[in-house]
């Protein structure tokens, strides 16, 4: 049986989970029972410590005026933003964004607005 590894990245430190090659079968299904349940959620992990690098990358922006309709706001991340998060709405509206269609999207952040307002909006 070869060696199995899972690994979790942190910022310090390696962890991994490796699996002992055995003359015992029950030891040696253990061992892959325990890999097959840690091993999710070692890449799980793994995947929340790379969206936290991008997420604390943000930049709040406040007080954004919206007008209905189509919007540019200037973020300045240098990448395309992971994503946004409306934090405070002073009126009532609804917001999609069209980044899809944005020649821009490592300085800006194309979003529509269903009525005119202000707003503080977190990207990341």
């Amino acid at each position: 049986m070869p060696l199995q590894t899972a690994k979790v990245i942190s910022t310090s430190v390696t962890t991994t989970f490796t699996q002992v090659q055995s003359s015992d079968r029950l030891l040696n299904q253990v061992q892959n029972n325990i890999a097959d349940a840690i091993n999710p959620l070692l890449a799980l992990v793994t995947f929340n410590q790379a969206f936290a690098k991008t997420f604390l990358k943000g930049k709040i922006s406040l007080k954004v005026s919206l007008v209905t309709g189509s919007n540019t706001i200037t973020h300045n991340l240098g990448y395309s933003p992971t994503g946004w998060l409306i934090i405070r709405a002073r009126s009532a509206a609804t917001f999609f964004d069209t980044q899809d269609a944005n020649l821009t999207p490592t300085k800006t952040l194309l979003i529509t607005s269903s009525a005119t307002c202000s707003i503080d909006i977190f990207i990341f």
